[in-house]
């Protein structure tokens, strides 16, 4: 039973295991997408008014740019956050699979003990049922 249970856990942990590396795909991409963002506004910056009307639209893009800027800000650290969380599922089920495991080990070890023991009492009970039958000398 203990086994059946620890194989679900350790499914589990592996589970979130593949989430969080989804998780941090999904932020590394969203970090990226800001960066990229961020370049196409430096450079915006940058370049030189050559009329009215370039200058008019540059400013325009640059505000659509600066509202897409903290959209993605947003949706990174929301990335983040959530990379963060599924970080603290992982690591608060690991440990459940390695106390899981620690028991197991410690009730095999007690039940091996347990035959040990079982086996010198019933080697014990036979050596004094054989010392104690009528007609044969003790050693």
């Amino acid at each position: 039973m203990l086994q059946l249970f620890l194989e679900r856990q350790q499914q589990l942990l592996d589970d979130l295991g593949a989430g969080k590396a989804q998780k941090d795909r999904a932020s590394q991409l969203h970090r990226q997408r800001l960066e990229a963002l961020e370049a196409v506004d430096q450079h915006l910056a940058q370049v030189a008014s050559h009329s009215a009307l370039f200058h008019q639209n540059r400013l325009a893009l640059r505000q659509q740019l600066g509202t897409l800027l903290a959209s993605q800000q947003q949706e990174a650290e929301l990335a983040q956050l959530e990379q963060a969380h599924q970080q603290q599922l992982l690591l608060r089920q690991f440990g459940k699979v390695k106390g899981l495991e620690q028991v197991q080990k410690k009730r095999a070890t007690e039940a091996r003990l347990d035959g040990n023991r079982k086996e010198q009492r019933e080697m014990e009970q036979w050596l004094s049922s054989r010392s104690r039958t009528p007609g044969r000398a003790g050693p």
